[in-house]
Protein backbone atom coordinates (compact mmCIF):
# COMPACT_ATOMS: atom_id res chain seq x y z
CA UNK A 1 0.00 0.00 0.00
CA UNK A 2 1.63 3.04 -1.27
CA UNK A 3 1.55 4.98 2.47
CA UNK A 4 1.45 8.73 0.82
CA UNK A 5 -2.15 7.53 0.03
CA UNK A 6 -2.79 7.72 4.27
CA UNK A 7 -0.63 10.74 5.48
CA UNK A 8 -2.15 14.47 5.00
CA UNK A 9 0.35 16.55 3.77
CA UNK A 10 0.79 20.25 4.51
CA UNK A 11 2.95 22.08 2.27
CA UNK A 12 5.45 24.69 4.30
CA UNK A 13 6.72 27.50 3.78
CA UNK A 14 10.26 27.81 2.27
CA UNK A 15 11.29 29.87 4.99
CA UNK A 16 15.07 30.95 5.27
CA UNK A 17 15.86 27.26 3.96
CA UNK A 18 16.33 28.24 0.65
CA UNK A 19 19.25 25.64 -0.51
CA UNK A 20 17.70 24.63 -3.71
CA UNK A 21 18.92 27.87 -4.91
CA UNK A 22 22.26 27.42 -3.91
CA UNK A 23 23.16 23.73 -4.00
CA UNK A 24 22.36 22.86 -7.41
CA UNK A 25 23.11 23.78 -11.37
CA UNK A 26 21.05 25.87 -12.79
CA UNK A 27 21.76 25.64 -16.64
CA UNK A 28 19.05 28.19 -18.03
CA UNK A 29 20.68 30.72 -15.99
CA UNK A 30 24.47 29.15 -16.47
CA UNK A 31 24.32 28.97 -12.49
CA UNK A 32 27.10 27.20 -10.91
CA UNK A 33 26.63 24.07 -8.26
CA UNK A 34 27.16 25.16 -4.53
CA UNK A 35 26.80 29.21 -5.73
CA UNK A 36 24.16 31.37 -4.71
CA UNK A 37 21.63 31.66 -7.28
CA UNK A 38 21.85 35.67 -8.71
CA UNK A 39 18.13 35.75 -8.34
CA UNK A 40 18.13 34.84 -4.45
CA UNK A 41 17.90 37.15 -1.90
CA UNK A 42 19.03 35.40 1.46
CA UNK A 43 16.64 35.23 3.97
CA UNK A 44 13.69 36.29 1.27
CA UNK A 45 13.41 34.13 -1.40
CA UNK A 46 13.65 34.14 -5.57
CA UNK A 47 13.53 38.12 -6.90
CA UNK A 48 12.55 37.07 -10.09
CA UNK A 49 10.07 34.00 -8.98
CA UNK A 50 7.47 35.03 -11.34
CA UNK A 51 10.03 33.93 -14.87
CA UNK A 52 12.15 31.61 -12.77
CA UNK A 53 13.80 28.80 -15.11
CA UNK A 54 11.52 25.91 -15.96
CA UNK A 55 14.30 23.88 -13.68
CA UNK A 56 13.21 26.03 -10.18
CA UNK A 57 9.16 25.51 -11.26
CA UNK A 58 9.51 22.02 -11.48
CA UNK A 59 11.97 21.38 -8.34
CA UNK A 60 10.30 19.41 -5.53
CA UNK A 61 11.90 19.28 -1.96
CA UNK A 62 10.15 16.61 -0.15
CA UNK A 63 10.17 18.90 2.98
CA UNK A 64 8.38 21.66 1.48
CA UNK A 65 5.88 19.15 -0.01
CA UNK A 66 5.11 18.15 3.37
CA UNK A 67 7.17 15.13 4.34
CA UNK A 68 9.13 14.96 7.31
CA UNK A 69 9.34 16.46 10.39
CA UNK A 70 9.81 20.30 11.05
CA UNK A 71 13.20 19.38 11.84
CA UNK A 72 13.88 17.83 8.51
CA UNK A 73 14.17 21.49 6.62
CA UNK A 74 17.25 20.63 4.80
CA UNK A 75 18.93 23.86 5.89
CA UNK A 76 18.59 22.56 9.41
CA UNK A 77 19.37 18.60 9.03
CA UNK A 78 22.02 19.15 6.14
CA UNK A 79 19.88 16.83 3.63
CA UNK A 80 17.85 18.35 0.30
CA UNK A 81 15.61 15.27 -0.87
CA UNK A 82 13.99 15.76 -3.97
CA UNK A 83 11.17 14.59 -6.31
CA UNK A 84 12.26 16.18 -9.48
CA UNK A 85 11.01 14.50 -12.73
CA UNK A 86 14.65 15.07 -14.64
CA UNK A 87 15.51 12.67 -11.86
CA UNK A 88 12.65 10.26 -10.87
CA UNK A 89 14.15 6.79 -11.21
CA UNK A 90 11.61 3.75 -11.03
CA UNK A 91 12.35 0.50 -8.88
CA UNK A 92 9.13 -1.60 -9.44
CA UNK A 93 6.64 0.35 -8.18
CA UNK A 94 8.43 2.61 -5.64
CA UNK A 95 9.46 5.64 -6.67
CA UNK A 96 13.17 6.61 -5.70
CA UNK A 97 14.01 9.76 -4.53
CA UNK A 98 17.86 11.38 -4.77
CA UNK A 99 19.32 13.35 -1.61
CA UNK A 100 21.84 15.60 -1.83
CA UNK A 101 23.96 16.89 1.17
CA UNK A 102 24.12 20.28 1.75
CA UNK A 103 27.46 20.34 4.01
CA UNK A 104 29.91 17.39 3.64
CA UNK A 105 29.09 14.64 5.92
CA UNK A 106 26.21 15.36 6.52
CA UNK A 107 24.35 11.88 5.70
CA UNK A 108 26.65 10.64 8.59
CA UNK A 109 24.60 12.72 10.98
CA UNK A 110 21.91 12.17 13.00
CA UNK A 111 19.69 14.39 12.03
CA UNK A 112 20.13 13.76 8.47
CA UNK A 113 20.02 10.27 8.84
CA UNK A 114 16.27 10.51 10.74
CA UNK A 115 15.55 13.05 7.54
CA UNK A 116 16.26 10.07 4.86
CA UNK A 117 14.35 7.78 7.09
CA UNK A 118 11.37 8.98 7.84
CA UNK A 119 11.07 10.41 3.97
CA UNK A 120 11.37 7.26 2.85
CA UNK A 121 9.36 5.20 5.14
CA UNK A 122 6.48 7.97 4.83
CA UNK A 123 6.63 7.44 0.67
CA UNK A 124 7.77 3.70 0.67
CA UNK A 125 10.88 4.61 -1.63
CA UNK A 126 14.58 4.12 -1.27
CA UNK A 127 16.48 6.68 -1.28
CA UNK A 128 19.82 7.83 -3.24
CA UNK A 129 22.20 9.45 -2.09
CA UNK A 130 24.62 11.67 -4.07
CA UNK A 131 28.05 12.82 -2.83
CA UNK A 132 28.60 16.27 -1.67
CA UNK A 133 29.38 17.21 -5.38
CA UNK A 134 26.51 14.85 -7.16
CA UNK A 135 28.72 13.25 -8.83
CA UNK A 136 28.44 9.46 -7.89
CA UNK A 137 26.18 7.00 -5.39
CA UNK A 138 27.34 6.61 -2.23
CA UNK A 139 24.47 4.60 -1.08
CA UNK A 140 20.64 4.09 -0.35
CA UNK A 141 18.68 4.84 1.99
CA UNK A 142 15.48 2.56 3.07
CA UNK A 143 12.94 3.40 5.84
CA UNK A 144 15.09 0.83 7.95
CA UNK A 145 18.07 2.68 7.65
CA UNK A 146 21.47 3.25 4.94
CA UNK A 147 22.01 -0.63 2.54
Amino acid sequence: MDKTATKTLTTRDCRDCQQCCIIYEIEGIKKKARENCPFLNPGVGCTDYGHRPVDCKKFECTWKKGFGNDEDNPKICGVLIMNRQSNLMHNGSRMTYIASEIYEDAFKSENGLAAMARVSEETNSTIIMMDYDNQKIISLCKGDGVV
